[in-house]
């Protein structure tokens, strides 16, 4: 029973990061129906960032975190300037004509943002220093580090924060807005334009936040982010298409069968945790446990 336990933990711990990849994935889907390719290396981004101005040029540890979050939001936006804004203007500003053409363009700034960071920092990994002490809390015989609770609580607070930021202000209506009808928005008001490029900051600050609690644990590597875009991708995909909730949902169940699969089976064996489950997911749910049917009355 201790070793179960402890493997839930270390799911729901590497669970809370693909949870916010997955968020950052959602946000963006919602209000433009684009998938940003380029998410997972805005993870990436988040750890590197904070690596070079912490561990490098000495900043302190929260100046360091806050200058990389505002980074990857701008590295995200200028994504949005340049990848996915053309298009609307080319095919006459349509919101569905986007998605294919955008998954081009997006993984297109992924592998530009991969080869900027090698550039930089080099393939290899780089030492990070701890957030916090190694002095974990034992409950029962399971050990929690403190890590790891920053980053379940971090995952919470940011899913937390971003619903009632979609919910309780104006521009997060605006967004919400998006969501049901692109066109419907403009006409009452919505500047859409203006609430994409909102869309995509907000994305790329969760990403680098999400990059920043995964820091400690993976060290500096700028080869990590496409990984994270799969499993963020596959836990979008398990909770449902464009939920905020559903991303939690899907971070937690696909972290939970990792470590479960990796602690009474085979680590090798990791990815096929990840796949099935979006091919079961697919076949029994296509639109994700909590996804829901949208129809319109014309």
């Amino acid at each position: 029973m201790v070793l179960f336990l402890q493997a839930i933990v270390s799911g729901l711990t590497i669970g809370a990061i693909y949870a916010l990849v997955a968020v950052g994935y959602n946000v963006v889907y919602a209000s433009t129906q684009v998938f940003n390719l380029a998410q997972g290396q805005l993870v990436m981004m988040g750890v590197m960032i904070t690596f070079q101005f912490r561990e490098v040029h000495g900043w302190p540890t929260v100046a360091a975190i806050v200058f990389a979050v505002v980074c990857c939001g701008a590295i995200n936006i200028a994504i949005e300037r340049v990848c996915v804004a053309p298009l609307g203007r080319v095919r006459g500003g349509s919101q569905g004509h986007l998605a294919l053409p955008s998954f081009v363009t997006t993984l297109a700034a992924s592998l530009i943002v991969l080869d900027i960071a090698e550039i930089i920092w080099g393939s290899q990994q780089h030492t990070f220093a701890q957030f916090f002490s190694l002095d974990a809390f034992h409950i029962h015989g399971v050990n929690i580090s403190r890590q790891q609770l920053f980053m379940i609580v971090s995952a919470l607070v940011i899913v937390l924060g971003y619903d009632a930021f979609a919910r309780r202000t104006r521009w997060g209506l605006g967004l919400l807005a998006m969501a049901q009808n692109r066109e419907g928005a403009a006409l009452r008001g919505v500047p859409v334009a203006s609430a994409r490029i909102l869309a995509f900051g907000l994305a790329g600050a969760i990403s680098g936040l999400a990059g920043v609690a995964l820091a400690p644990i993976t060290g500096g590597d700028a080869t990590l982010g496409f990984n994270y875009a799969l499993k963020g991708f596959v836990a979008m995909a398990i909770g449902g298409f464009g939920s905020t909730s559903g991303a939690l949902l899907g971070g937690a169940v696909l972290g939970m069968s990792e470590a479960m699969l990796v602690t009474y089976g085979n680590d090798q064996y990791r990815i096929y945790a990840s796949l099935g489950l979006l091919l079961v997911i697919f076949m029994v749910r296509p639109r994700g446990l909590l996804g829901r049917q949208s129809i319109r009355t014309v």
